[in-house]
């Protein structure tokens, strides 16, 4: 698994202009967060916390 977080708002967010994001967000989050938050976290989080984290953290701790 690879250790970085999801990138999905980043993405979202490169690829939309500015003067969409107002618009976006406000339909878009509500509809789609809960739905992604459910079906994501739950399965994604133990395994990326488990694999990223002891690996990751004394990186991120030292910068």
């Amino acid at each position: 698994i690879e250790c970085h977080l999801p990138t999905h708002p980043p993405s979202y967010l490169l690829t939309y202009p500015p003067t969409l994001l107002p618009t976006y967000l406000p339909t878009y989050l509500p509809r789609h967060l809960p739905t992604y938050l459910a079906t994501y976290l739950p399965t994604y989080l133990p395994t990326y916390l488990a694999t990223c984290l002891p690996t990751y953290l004394p990186t991120y701790l030292a910068t």
